[in-house]
C-alpha cells in the first residue's frame, strides 16, 4: 500500500503561500456539516511564530511519499482547509515554550454571519413551504454575499463577499421554517438536518469559496 506523508501549507489572508511545514506537531478533525478543527504547535522559536495573523489560510496537504516505490495511489491533495483564530503560548519546567494555534475548518465563515432579518420576513427569515435547498442556499446568499442589503431589508449589509453559491435544485423535504437572529451555520444545521442533505464550503481560489 502506498504510504502518504502530510505537511502544513499556511497561507495569509489573501490566499499567498508564505510557509509550508513539514516540522509542525498537529491533529485535525473532519465534521459533516460542521466546520471540524485543526490545531498545531512548534517551538517558540519557530519561524512562524509572531508572524501568522488572524484568519491566515491553513491546509493540511496530504502527498504521496516519493520514497515507497508503489504505484500512486494516494493522491496529493489537501485533507483540509481551516484558518488562524487564536494561539497559545506555553512553557514547561525547564523554560522551554511552545506555541500552539487552534483552526476552526473553512465553514466556520458560515458561523460568522447571522440570520440579519427580523422576524417573520418572507424568504429571508421565514419560509412557508420551501424546499430545504431552496432554503439553505437562500439563508447563504442573503446573509453572505452581496445580496444582503439594508435596502433588501437586512439590519446591515452582508460583509463576507467572497462565497459563491451553487445553482439551486430545489431538493430535499418541503419546510415551513423560521431563524431570524440565528447564526447561519446554527440555522443551516437545523434546517439540513429535518431538510435531507449536507452543506459544504469548497474552496475555488485564493480567497473564495462555493456553497
Amino acid at each position: 500500500m502506498a504510504q502518504a506523508v502530510y505537511e502544513l501549507r499556511i497561507y495569509n489572508a489573501s490566499g499567498a503561500l508564505q510557509y509550508i511545514l513539514d516540522d509542525a506537531a498537529f491533529t485535525y478533525t473532519q465534521r459533516v456539516n460542521a466546520p471540524g478543527f485543526l490545531q498545531f504547535y512548534v517551538n517558540g522559536t519557530h519561524k512562524v511564530v509572531g508572524n501568522l495573523s488572524r484568519d491566515y489560510q491553513v491546509e493540511v496537504f496530504r502527498k504521496r511519499a516519493a520514497d515507497t516505490g508503489e504505484p500512486n495511489s494516494i493522491a496529493n491533495a489537501a485533507d483540509f482547509y481551516g484558518f488562524v483564530r487564536d494561539e497559545e503560548r506555553r512553557a514547561d519546567s525547564d523554560g522551554n515554550t511552545r506555541v500552539l494555534y487552534y483552526c476552526p475548518g473553512q465553514m466556520d465563515l458560515l458561523r460568522r454571519a447571522i440570520v440579519a432579518y427580523g422576524a417573520g420576513v418572507a424568504d429571508r427569515s421565514a419560509f412557508t413551504t420551501q424546499k430545504a435547498e431552496t432554503i439553505l442556499k437562500n439563508l447563504v446568499k442573503y446573509n453572505l454575499t452581496a445580496s444582503g442589503t439594508t435596502g433588501d431589508g437586512r439590519v446591515r449589509n452582508a460583509d463576507e463577499t467572497n462565497i459563491t453559491i451553487q445553482a439551486d435544485g430545489a431538493t430535499g423535504n418541503t419546510l415551513d421554517y423560521a431563524c431570524a437572529y440565528a447564526t447561519v451555520l446554527e440555522a443551516l444545521q437545523e434546517a439540513a438536518s429535518i431538510g435531507g442533505g449536507d452543506i459544504n464550503l469548497v474552496k475555488t481560489a485564493a480567497a473564495t469559496w462555493d456553497f
